[in-house]
């Protein structure tokens, strides 16, 4: 007997290995396949096995390579509305149920965009959440990287509060850990558009863009197998990020910049990250909208980020802002009292929390600034004014702005603040400012003959009153330049 059981434990030494056909860990029960683009499906098998997939009525096959990898690309197909099955075969099968065709965002960025909805928690238990074409994916906090995709995950899961109670939970805060922002842009997407709508949540507090960035060679770049974080460029990317490209997206939305205030790239950085996604995603018209930072003086405060955005909004096609300076509004009055700056005796909110509330609001408008550019859904301006020119005319300057709607107004019915005009010396006072036409600011001071140089809500608390038609703020400028 004991002969007989070394012969079999010996062929069994023997025989080759099997390693089953597998998908990445974005490809679960739930999930929603972006719908009119390519759907990719991805994973690993034994060299040269034979793999199909089956979704939809669609069909496809594929063989592992040499090191194990398959891919099949299906073609594009519309939202149905209806829960599908997808298959994998190989020596083995893999069955995903109720997956569904719709539109499929990716969220990143750090803390704000991390912030749960545990942190409104009672207002999101209040709200209706039991949306069956809604679904959620999420990826754990981790800054160890990974090889080939993040190591925790939780998702796809639908929109409810069963869901937020037992499976987004953070580990020692408790149940509603999902993105505020992510879910929220999600929703007002669902909303609109009448379609399934899937949002894959990744963001880590106090992280940069060059962290977010994939480096060129992973393998050369970390020692994957150490076990050990890292923060280093690429990090963020290899950690939480990689595994989710090539899958098929509608587009992104980013809340990030604090921990790049001081950064004098930030904006190449922006632009290099932006560029590398758009690679991996195999989309060079990946929509990217950015949430910009609202009032603090976190890292010196956030004008030069709110800067770079712009720099980019100008530089890479597809992206946009949304505007944030009144985010502080009807906070915590002993956080966000408006107060007056002793220097100008304009009104300033915030401070150091570089956390505002109200992100519902910066979501919504992230979401109407995809309904819109992406989706051609909203008609009205859905951009904050921004500064488009400066022009002397006589004893006053001129300052025009963008993205206006129907027109310039303020919020409180008085004139312009946090304006400031110079001449040849560059000392500022105190600008007279009244709005003229649709889309100008004229600045005028009798202490400034020949102004030449202007500056507006530079200061990093400025809570200005200038809006546009459609009530969006406009975004903090800084100073003119030659």
């Amino acid at each position: 007997m004991r002969a007989i059981f070394f012969v079999i434990l010996c062929v069994a030494l023997y025989l080759p290995a099997r390693a089953d056909v597998r998908l990445p860990k974005i490809f679960t029960d739930h999930m929603v396949l972006q719908q009119q683009l390519p759907i990719r499906i991805w994973g690993h098998a034994d060299a040269g096995e034979a793999v199909a997939v089956d979704f939809a009525g669609e069909h496809g096959e594929t063989v592992a390579d040499s090191s194990g990898h398959w891919r099949v690309e299906l073609p594009a197909m519309n939202a149905d509305g209806k829960p599908h099955s997808l298959t994998v075969k190989g020596k083995n099968s893999i069955e995903l149920k109720d997956v569904m065709l719709g539109e499929v965002w990716l969220a990143v960025g750090q803390s704000n965009m991390s912030r749960g909805l545990r942190y409104v928690k009672q207002r999101a238990m209040a709200e209706r959440m039991d949306f069956a074409d809604y679904r959620l994916f999420f990826v754990g906090l981790d800054q160890v990287p990974q090889m080939e995709e993040a190591a925790s995950t939780k998702g796809w899961a639908p929109a409810t509060h069963e869901s937020m109670e037992k499976i987004f939970v953070h580990p020692t805060l408790g149940p509603y850990e999902y993105s505020e922002v992510a879910y929220e842009f999600g929703n007002h997407l669902r909303e609109k558009l009448d379609v399934p709508v899937g949002m894959i949540a990744v963001a880590y507090g106090g992280t940069t863009a060059s962290q977010w960035t994939p480096a060129e060679n992973p393998a050369g770049r970390f020692d994957f197998a150490s076990g050990k974080p890292d923060k280093g460029p690429g990090s963020m990317y290899q950690s939480m990020l990689v595994g989710i490209p090539p899958l098929s997206i509608r587009g992104v939305v980013y809340y990030q910049g604090e921990n790049d205030a001081a950064n004098a790239h930030y904006g190449t950085d922006l632009l290099k990250m932006l560029e590398a996604w758009r690679k991996n995603f195999e989309r060079p018209d990946l929509p990217f909208y950015m949430a910009q930072m609202a009032q603090t003086t976190f890292q010196g405060g956030m004008l030069h980020v709110t800067q770079a955005q712009c720099w980019l909004t100008k530089n890479a096609p597809d992206t946009a802002i949304a505007p944030s300076n009144d985010l502080w509004d009807d906070a915590d009055p002993q956080k966000a009292k408006t107060r007056l700056d002793k220097e100008t005796g304009w009104p300033i909110t915030g401070g150091r929390d570089p956390h505002p509330p109200n992100k519902n609001i910066i979501a919504i408008r992230l979401a109407n600034i995809a309904l819109a550019k992406t989706y051609g859904k909203v008609s009205g301006e859905v951009l904050g004014p921004t500064v488009a020119s400066g022009q002397t005319v006589g004893d006053a300057l001129r300052v025009k702005f963008d993205h206006v709607g129907k027109g310039l107004k303020t919020d409180d019915g008085d004139a312009p603040n946090w304006f400031q005009i110079a001449g040849d010396d560059k000392k500022f006072v105190k600008a007279q400012a009244k709005i003229i036409g649709n889309d100008t600011v004229e600045l005028r001071s009798p202490d400034v003959k020949a102004p030449r140089y202007f500056r507006f809500a530079w200061n990093p608390l400025a809570r200005h009153n200038l809006y546009n038609s459609e009530g969006l703020p406009a975004l903090n400028y800084g100073s003119s330049r030659d």
